[in-house]
């Protein structure tokens, strides 16, 4: 017998999570803002290789902000070209990385400063790097390889329209640490690091638009699948965002 899912209550679990993390005066004073771990710089990895970015801020300084924002959009199609290592390089600074000595400033704000965001990227054709899955390293500026192979088969596998996405040549995991927010902030900050995910997400988005890459985000994949390849502690971090990047038939 089919399945069937009642739409009035489908949501149901978002509705209890949501009527339990209201803020109200009672359980804002409950939390107390003065014994709460640091959260954590970077995850820790064995590293094979790595590479530092290739910052130049004039890649990106070539359109005003108003036709990057007007060209913004969720690409469809892509033509399995091959982006650069200096497009790579100035989309993961420039969306996430410090931008001061300090390590105290990056380019998208943060509820309490916590940072929960995290960026792993499947690499398959980019100039200058091997295939294989990265992280980005962003308090050392650099891409650290951390799995060596061609991922493509297996991660479209995992992916729910995986026509839309087999074109491409790299796709960026989001993985956020519940523990980060939720350490300092309670059950609210797994709102709060939802809303970070969200800024991350629009800064990808406009370095993609600003260096003529195709981006596309994708939440249609499986979790689970995704936790195990990069060896997540899934009580306190989980892959919640892929972003795909590619080239466009126009810029071949």
């Amino acid at each position: 017998m089919k399945k069937t899912i009642n739409k009035k209550n489908s949501y149901e679990t978002a509705m209890i999570y949501h009527i339990n993390t209201l803020t109200t005066k009672n359980t804002y004073l409950e939390l107390g803002f003065n014994d709460f771990p640091e959260p954590q710089k970077e995850f820790e990895h064995y590293i094979l290789k790595e590479y530092d970015l290739k910052i130049d801020e004039n890649k990106i300084n070539k359109n005003p902000l108003s036709k990057i924002i007007k060209d913004r959009h969720s690409a469809f199609k892509m033509n399995n070209g091959y982006l650069t290592f200096e497009e790579i390089s100035q989309l993961l600074y420039f969306s996430y990385g410090y931008l001061d000595e300090e390590k105290s400033r990056r380019p998208v704000p943060s509820g309490g400063a916590r940072y929960p965001v995290y960026f792993y990227i499947a690499i398959f054709n980019v100039e200058s790097i091997e295939k294989g899955i990265y992280y980005y390293n962003a308090t050392e500026n650099k891409l650290q390889l951390i799995f060596e192979g061609d991922f493509r088969t297996e991660l479209l596998k995992n992916i729910l329209e995986p026509n839309s996405v087999k074109e491409c040549s790299a796709i960026i995991m989001n993985v956020c640490s519940i523990r980060d927010t939720c350490s300092k902030y309670g059950n609210m900050g797994y709102k709060l690091m939802c809303v970070d995910l969200g800024h991350v997400s629009q800064n990808i988005y406009l370095l993609s638009s600003a260096l003529n890459i195709e981006c596309r985000a994708h939440m249609g994949f499986f979790n689970d699948y995704f936790d195990n390849l990069l060896n997540l502690n899934t009580q306190d971090e989980s892959t919640l965002l892929l972003h795909v990047l590619g080239k466009g038939f126009d810029s071949i």
